[in-house]
């Protein structure tokens, strides 16, 4: 009986570790395109000639503070 309910256990947890790496990878996917779009938004807000950068607004707004460069 608990060698059963460890068996249970331990496939949960291995599924659990294979859907954690996909995510991950796709959370570092989506952060490199985030991170790319707001390099384009403050190239095309410099452009038009508006000096402030709000890159940190979006960083903040998206969680990804400590991300910022």
């Amino acid at each position: 009986m608990m060698s059963n309910e460890q068996i249970l256990i331990s496939d949960k947890m291995l599924k659990l570790e294979v859907e954690n790496r996909e995510m991950f990878s796709r959370y570092h996917k989506l952060r490199r395109a985030f991170n790319e779009l707001l390099e384009v938004h403050d190239e095309l807000r410099s452009r038009a000639g508006l000096d402030y950068s709000d890159k940190y607004d979006w960083c903040e707004k998206a969680g990804l503070l400590d991300d910022v460069e």
